[in-house]
């Protein structure tokens, strides 16, 4: 089972007190062309509030994981690709998205 990372208060300071133009957020989809549109759209959405677009291979202040669980082995992509995040940006806030968020993680 994936290890929740308590989210330490002083990690959130950190970030929030960078200005939108200086915070870099990465995104990283897995599974169906939806979860490809929407997570576009929401990189175009924090582009035009400022924030810096990176690649999702480059480190982030914020990193996205709009994620799938349709199989097991979606599931287990999932978890393979956070505990990878972690693992090279630990001080990164993650935010999931998608159906594998919504599966009671």
């Amino acid at each position: 089972m994936l290890a929740k990372k308590r989210v330490e208060i002083p990690d959130l300071i950190q970030i929030v007190k960078k200005q939108k133009s200086e915070l870099r957020v990465s995104f990283h989809t897995l599974g169906c062309r939806l979860n490809q549109s929407e997570s576009g759209a929401l990189a175009g959405g924090f582009d035009a509030e400022g924030f810096q677009v990176v690649r999702a291979s480059q480190s982030a202040d914020l990193c996205v994981i709009n994620t799938c669980a349709v199989t097991g082995q979606a599931e287990s992509k999932c978890r393979a690709l956070i505990r990878r995040i972690l693992k090279k940006n630990p001080q990164t806030f993650m935010i999931l998205t998608g159906c594998y968020a919504q599966s009671g993680v």
